[in-house]
């Protein structure tokens, strides 16, 4: 990872909880990915989420995912991808 974006990641945090953020891994992208396609992402504000991610961070907890679009986080309450319990650890 890119050390100035390293920087930049450890003062994020998460909008809702105020809780630090990590960057998805491509795995976890794939997951995430494979759901949306599915019709099976919702995010907080209760629309299904349609548009594939490039990038994503992921909040402590592994609970929900704010989407990266064109270098920059969307750190929005309502636009935060809610991930369902234990999806992420398969």
């Amino acid at each position: 990872m890119d050390p100035a974006l390293e920087e930049i990641l450890a003062l994020l945090r998460c909008p809702e909880k105020l809780v630090r953020l990590r960057q998805a891994s491509k795995s976890e992208l794939e997951c995430l990915n494979a759901r949306i396609r599915a019709g099976e992402m919702k995010n907080k504000g209760g629309d299904t989420g349609s548009e594939a991610l490039d990038e994503a961070l992921i909040r402590d907890g592994d609970d929900v995912a704010y989407a990266i679009r064109a270098g920059i986080p969307i750190l929005i309450i309502e636009e935060g991808l809610i991930i369902e319990a234990g999806l992420l650890s398969n």
